[in-house]
């Protein structure tokens, strides 16, 4: 992975708790808790990634209200995921979706990731659980990173977000759902080859042709 740099990033609903964000340069790996959406953005900026995802909703249903088309297709695949303006989730997606406006104004690319899905669809965590170490062992030993960090859930799935963005710049990652309404990031080697063949959005292909041409 020489000279990628990503970011990910387990965002909470309010900035009063810490999101754990991960940060990736080659093969080493850190995780901080930032707290505002400006740290964030300023932190991130200084980082300067060709990529950041995010762990939760950037955008809203089309119809206002329920799943959107990629949360419908994580679940057809066997994950369950909560609407965006179920309950405490509208309070996320409020803060998921002005804080990837901020990001994109500051000419940073930003992709929606369910690291929940991801982890059980690599086989790292069973349904029900919360990552741990575990999943923590798998992740690592296959996105190739070092990284000092306590085993708990949002570390992880930041860590997780972070595995993502590389594989999209990879070409090796697909998005789910209508990308006029909003997708969600899977690497392919989470699907099954029926699933796998999925057509690579537009968005994807001019990274994999920019990452070509370096």
């Amino acid at each position: 992975m020489a000279g990628r740099r990503v970011v990910g990033i387990d965002l909470t609903a309010t900035p009063t708790r810490r999101s754990a964000t991960a940060f990736v340069f080659r093969d080493r790996a850190s995780v901080e808790g930032l707290g505002g959406d400006d740290e964030i953005v300023r932190r991130i900026a200084e980082f300067d990634p060709e990529l950041v995802a995010v762990d939760a909703p950037l955008s809203w249903p089309k119809r206002g209200r329920g799943l959107r088309a990629c949360d419908r297709t994580v679940r057809w695949l066997g994950v369950g995921i909560l609407p965006p303006v179920l309950g405490p989730m509208r309070l996320l997606t409020s803060r998921a979706v002005a804080l990837s406006a901020e990001l994109k104004s500051a000419g940073i690319e930003v992709v929606e990731v369910y690291p929940r899905a991801v982890q059980r669809l690599m086989g790292w965590v069973k349904r029900g659980e919360k990552p741990g170490e575990e999943a923590l062992r798998g992740l690592l030993k296959t996105f190739r990173v070092k990284v000092e960090v306590e085993p708990n859930e949002h570390a992880i799935d930041a860590l997780t977000c972070a595995w993502v963005a590389f594989m999209m710049l990879s070409g090796r990652a697909v998005e789910l759902g209508d990308p006029e309404e909003g997708t969600i990031v899977l690497p392919r080697a989470c699907l099954s080859p029926s699933v796998r063949t999925l057509r690579t959005s537009r968005r994807n292909r001019s990274w994999c042709n920019r990452r070509t041409r370096s």
